[in-house]
């Protein structure tokens, strides 16, 4: 937080404005130059300031849209994760949801963000973090349908991107789940299942 980042009358415009342009620009590398301008701000005011700038709520509504603004949601939430750290959990782990919609997505644009975006979280995630999100993704692997299950076993996946202490912690509670969807009768749920041990394993 920098004191002198209060007294700039214009920077809550500009904050806005380039939150704004991370949602709507059509060409990747502006999404990022333009997120990258916001977390600046943020990093500048402070975490306090995501709720100024009504920030989740934005975030949730452009997911609920098209490519463009759900791209850059991923690509935010990406910025803000790696930027914040974990001063940025409480707030990640309320869009969990978006992320592994986004994973699963058809389109490669959007799932090829959210999978940034998910990297950028979990490797940011704390032990304390893990334990409330875990629980989550298990009851996403035991539901009967196909579109639930896909999109937890990809996302559990990413604990391969936490530290190695929390890695080690995380396995037991995590293996077992993987195991039993490698003999899925649904070929998309085996697959992704296989995709996950490799990434556990260390084949990132």
């Amino acid at each position: 937080r920098h004191k002198l980042m209060k007294k700039h009358d214009k920077l809550a415009a500009f904050a806005l404005n380039c939150l704004t342009q991370s949602l709507s620009a059509t060409v990747y590398a502006r999404k990022r130059a333009f997120a990258s301008g916001f977390v600046g701000v943020v990093q500048g005011l402070g975490v306090r300031s995501l709720r100024q700038f009504n920030v989740l709520p934005t975030l949730e509504q452009a997911c609920r849209e098209k490519q463009a603004p759900r791209t850059g949601a991923m690509v935010v939430i990406e910025c803000l994760a790696d930027a914040l750290g974990r001063v940025f959990e409480p707030y990640a782990l309320t869009v969990i949801q978006q992320l592994l919609d986004g994973v699963a997505e058809k389109d490669s644009k959007i799932a090829s963000s959210a999978d940034d975006a998910s990297k950028a979280v979990m490797r940011n995630m704390s032990e304390a973090g893990l334990r409330q999100l875990i629980p989550k993704l298990i009851s996403g692997l035991q539901s009967d349908q196909t579109k639930k299950r896909t999109p937890s076993l990809s996302f559990i996946s990413y604990v391969a991107f936490c530290s190695p202490g929390q890695l080690a912690h995380t396995l037991p509670m995590i293996m077992t789940h993987i195991c039993e969807c490698l003999h899925d009768a649904n070929s998309s749920v085996s697959n992704t299942a296989f995709t996950a041990l490799k990434r556990v394993a260390g084949d990132r």
